[in-house]
């Protein structure tokens, strides 16, 4: 198993239905020991917490000499919540870090964890230099994976609940094996990490990513004002939340049936709408290529390429078409990645003629 498995199944999952059920503190501390029984973690696992205008050690496990606080700026920790962005130190020797041992180090993380759009605290996580972890650096999987966790702290959705949210994505399923298990939680959490950098309601985001998800991605295509009327005749979610947060969940859902350019009126239909976007870049190409062979059959290689770059370019480049609305969603990142892409034609020509074969 490597350090990216051990984050999903040994570390998320099992607190999974754990998370929530006490104070946060008490989560912190279980999330740090959580991390320190696997291998790939140790020697530090530390939180420091938003006091003031200071970064407050604890709780954390590891070196009993760890730097008790940063100011804003301040360091690996004080410099992730100033720039309100993870970050990754290949060699925590060459800067300071929550150690003075960082020599013996060979990388540290530092991700940011949200709550109501505002930074209360850091996780401080630090690598071995030994074969457990590889010789490797922290790197953006690390990121993505601790941030999910991260974002599971600060929602403190109690288990009960989480479970009761979750079934509504699944419950209309006759055959178990036709959910799509994975797509679902990559929908959630991208939506519940919107949520956590914005000032809403988490429980309403996760009814509404799953209200959406059964829905829509089951095939059905109900968005609009269908989807709200059985949204509202739901008599399993109507136990779970308010007339209030139906009504709120509703107008999200009928936001995602507006034009593609056209602003959805809350919120929460704004986070729904940026939390459907994978953006990843070979779901972004294969879409494309498969779009434009249906659409000209008849084109040589070199004529669908120029179609190819056109489509990509007038959809996803600066000023093109494609929308995000929050800056706090995780696919602002993702669009600037996935542009960087785009505009290395070189090795978009090889995507691109690695890929074609499988639509021809």
């Amino acid at each position: 198993m490597d350090r990216y498995e051990c984050y999903i199944y040994c570390i998320r999952e099992e607190m999974w239905n754990k998370l929530g059920e006490n104070d946060f503190l008490a989560d912190m501390s279980m999330i740090t020991a959580y991390f320190q029984r696997y291998k790939y973690f140790t020697p530090i696992t530390a939180f420091y917490r938003v006091v003031d205008d200071k970064l407050i050690i604890g709780p954390y496990q590891g070196d009993p000499n760890l730097k008790a606080s940063f100011e804003y700026g301040e360091g690996v920790c004080g410099t992730a919540w100033k720039e309100k962005r993870a970050i990754v130190v290949p060699d925590p020797s060459t800067t300071e870090t929550s150690s003075p041992y960082s020599s013996c180090y060979k990388t540290e993380l530092a991700v940011p964890v949200w709550k109501k759009g505002k930074i209360i605290a850091i996780l401080d996580i630090c690598g071995n230099e030994g074969e457990d972890f590889n010789g490797e650096n922290y790197d953006e999987l690390d990121i993505f994976y601790i941030q999910n966790i991260c974002n599971d702290l600060s929602c403190g959705i109690k288990p009960s609940l989480r479970d009761d949210l979750d079934s509504i994505a699944c419950k209309e399923y006759e055959d178990v094996y036709q959910f799509d298990e994975e797509y679902w939680e990559e929908l959630r959490d991208r939506a519940l990490g919107i949520a956590c950098r914005c000032d809403v309601d988490v429980v309403l985001v996760f009814a509404l990513a799953a209200s959406y998800f059964r829905k829509y991605e089951r095939g059905q295509h109900i968005i609009g004002s269908d989807a709200a009327k059985a949204l509202r005749e739901d008599e399993e979610l109507r136990e779970l939340l308010t007339e209030p947060q139906i009504d709120i969940i509703a107008q999200a859902l009928e936001d995602q049936d507006l034009p593609e350019n056209q602003e959805p009126h809350t919120i929460y239909g704004k986070i729904l709408a940026d939390s459907r976007h994978q953006l990843d870049s070979y779901t972004v190409l294969t879409g494309c290529i498969r779009s434009l062979r249906e659409q000209y059959p008849d084109l040589d290689r070199e004529a669908l390429w120029d179609k190819f770059l056109s489509s990509l370019d007038e959809r996803y480049g600066p000023g093109g078409t494609f929308k995000l609305w929050l800056q706090e969603s995780y696919a602002v990142s993702r669009l600037e990645q996935l542009q960087k892409f785009i505009a290395d034609r070189t090795t978009l020509r090889t995507d691109y003629d690695r890929l074609l074969p499988y639509y021809d």
